[in-house]
């Protein structure tokens, strides 16, 4: 179930996700389009750690994810403009 996951698994979660990620899905996530809008794959990524582990502070995230701080920003900023996640 999406949100239930305790927020120390996310790190681990991703881990185990990359490999697919690399593999399967990375070539269709540089070419999400949603409403007429291309969404970069640091946009996507951040919507699952948010779909899994919610709430999260940015900074866990930044460090669970190895996103840096001002790339996670500037896409939560995005995405909440867009109405697709909530600050």
């Amino acid at each position: 179930m999406l949100g239930s996951m305790p927020a120390d698994s996310l790190s681990e979660a991703v881990g185990a996700f990359m490999p697919s990620l690399v593999a399967h899905l990375n070539p269709l996530l540089h070419q999400t389009t949603h409403c007429g809008r291309s969404y970069s794959q640091l946009e996507v990524i951040v919507v699952l750690g948010l779909a899994l582990v919610r709430p999260m502070r940015p900074a866990k995230m930044s460090r669970d994810l190895a996103i840096e701080k001002g790339s996670l920003t500037a896409a939560i900023r995005r995405l909440g403009g867009l109405g697709l996640i909530e600050g």
